[in-house]
């Protein structure tokens, strides 16, 4: 005989990592919710970027929820004068999505390289020398790569959910509607491939929001009441 499922646990408190998440908690657990931003070692902006070329970086181990589909197709989509490339790093966990991905080589400017799987460290170098991190992402709780980006001086095209907006901010200007591939080469998305300097002025995170991902700022705000008995954060 099947005992029914009691849903008596109440927690005490609630870590989540970005400030969009609380929204999709019941309303009583929200007062209980303290955030903890998801911090990543500074790194020195690459000073070589390209002046005349674009180059995106895609980050993801390739499956539905990621939607790389999306930015496979805004790809194709670029115009035909525009240099870029787009660097994508990650494995092929469903195979019709491997299949789908641009092809390295062809006579257009904008080309396509795919590096499959890469560790941590090569993967936060090729991220550091992207003008973009791409994040077509239909779900996400937070994607780390948004703080491996910020820490790195790379500026983030993505879609606007719950996880880019809790991290990046309601305001930031680089986002675009989940599952529409034609919108990242709207008017915005020709002045970007065009000079990536000023787009990553453009579309960086903004300066009140950049400190939280840093991992000192998160130590000292967040360990000491982590590590108080319960009796006092009662």
């Amino acid at each position: 005989m099947t005992r029914p499922v009691r849903r008596s646990w109440s927690p005490t408190g609630l870590l989540v990592l970005q400030d969009d998440a609380p929204r999709a908690l019941p309303a009583e657990l929200r007062a209980k919710t303290r955030v903890v931003f998801q911090s990543a070692r500074t790194l020195v902006p690459w000073p070589h970027k390209s002046s005349h070329r674009l180059h995106c970086v895609l980050v993801a181990h390739l499956r539905e929820e990621k939607d790389p589909a999306t930015a496979f197709a805004a790809w194709r989509l670029l115009p035909r004068d525009i240099e870029a490339t787009l660097t994508i790093i990650g494995a092929a966990l469903d195979p019709a999505l491997g299949r789908a991905a641009p092809r390295p080589g062809g006579s257009r400017p904008a080309r396509a390289v795919g590096w499959g799987p890469r560790d941590h460290a090569w993967t936060r170098q090729a991220i550091k020398r992207a003008h973009l991190l791409v994040i077509p992402s239909r779900m996400e709780g937070g994607a780390n790569v948004v703080v491996e980006a910020v820490t790195s001086g790379t500026a983030i095209l993505g879609t606007r959910m719950s996880g880019n907006v809790g991290m990046l901010g309601d305001d930031y200007a680089g986002y675009f509607a989940v599952g529409h591939p034609a919108e990242p080469r709207g008017p915005r998305q020709p002045r970007i491939a065009r000079s990536g300097i000023p787009a990553r002025a453009r579309t960086r995170m903004s300066p009140a929001r950049a400190p939280l991902h840093a991992r000192r700022r998160r130590r000292a705000r967040c360990l000491p009441s982590l590590t108080k008995p319960r009796a006092a954060r009662e």
